[in-house]
């Protein structure tokens, strides 16, 4: 009788520890891959959409470019390269010949009034009018001629003339 209930114990006590695994698995598990995802719920509201560009927005004149934007202590000022390649500094509210009105000087865009709207200008970089050669086998690197050797193996000592007047070489 002793081992019959020594082998219920063990069953029981097999039961036991087979259900604290399960319970401890489906907690790390849950904690690992997370809550499942809430459903969906249909929104009352209306999101709203962003208006499309529309075809009024004012053109922007060709060869006028925000080269920079300088920073004074009470004033900001914007670089713009005219078409004809000079520069000028203006500041807020002044008038630019040939394009409109500054109305907005940021860190790196102006907003300018023109008669049929606002034209947002964004610093670009100048167009590089030097033409950049291809060397078709990469870089080459200039070849030196080896200098010739000194008389005595090298450890003489060299003087060199001296760059300050009234001072004798070393």
């Amino acid at each position: 009788m002793t081992s019959q209930r020594l082998s219920a114990f063990v069953v029981a006590l097999a039961m036991l520890l087979a259900v604290v695994a399960g319970l401890w698995l489906s907690k790390h598990l849950a904690s690992v891959f997370g809550p499942p995802a809430p459903t969906a719920i249909p929104s009352p509201t209306v999101t709203p959409v962003p208006p499309s560009p529309s075809p009024t927005m004012p053109p922007v004149p060709r060869g006028f470019r925000l080269a920079g934007v300088a920073v004074n202590v009470e004033q900001m000022y914007a670089v713009i390269e005219f078409p004809d390649g000079h520069h000028a500094l203006f500041r807020s509210n002044d008038e630019v010949e040939g394009l409109g009105r500054l109305t907005h000087i940021g860190a790196e865009h102006v907003i300018v009034s023109t008669s049929t709207g606002d034209l947002t200008l964004v610093v670009a970089p100048a167009a590089t009018l030097t033409p950049t050669p291809r060397h078709p086998g990469g870089t080459t690197t200039p070849k030196r001629s080896p200098s010739p050797a000194r008389v005595g193996g090298g450890t003489a000592p060299v003087s060199t003339p001296s760059v300050v007047r009234d001072q004798p070489a070393s």
